[in-house]
């Protein structure tokens, strides 16, 4: 007799939702850096910049912002299909990401490589949170969380970085 495999739909709905959100994270991680390296990796112009071009209002910070807001309900809590929904929604606004031109396209250099290695450390530490919290909503959460103040934590990177590389790098 074969036994009965139990599937855990919200177990694998959380799991989805933390993954799609931290791979949001990092596709939007190339349109900060491009707006970090247009205004001459200054984390004062950057974050000038962004509210002079309504970028905190941007579709890429609201959905994940709107996202975690309904994993805060009961409702996501108790329905697994919620919680796949947001995990859905947030997956094709990355692909949708992944493929949109980016005007201002960061350019590769030592900065700009620091800061994709700390933002993989900021996954990790939310996968990481996924395991202790033994897969739970919770996770998932603090990856939308980062998603939508990437370009905040782009200008707090920055600040840390700063100092370890010259004041004003060629674009």
């Amino acid at each position: 007799e074969i036994p009965h495999l139990h599937m855990d739909y919200q177990l694998i709905a959380n799991i989805f939702l933390a993954f799609s959100a931290i791979a949001a994270f990092v596709v939007i991680m190339r349109y900060d850096m491009g707006a970090l390296q247009h205004c001459g990796y200054s984390s004062k112009q950057l974050l000038g910049y962004l509210y002079k071009n309504d970028e905190f209002y941007n579709s890429r910070h609201i959905i994940p912002m709107v996202g975690m807001m309904a994993c805060a309900t009961s409702l996501a809590r108790e329905s697994w299909m919620v919680v796949a929904i947001i995990a859905g929604v947030m997956a094709v606004m990355t692909v949708v990401l992944l493929f949109t031109a980016n005007k201002e396209a960061a350019k590769h250099n030592a900065r700009t490589i620091t800061t994709w290695i700390i933002a993989a450390f900021i996954g990790a530490t939310c996968a990481a949170l996924l395991y202790f919290n033994r897969l739970s909503l919770e996770a998932g959460m603090m990856a939308l969380l980062c998603v939508s103040f990437s370009s905040l934590i782009v200008a707090i990177v920055n600040i840390v970085i700063n100092p370890f590389f010259k004041k004003k790098e060629t674009i």
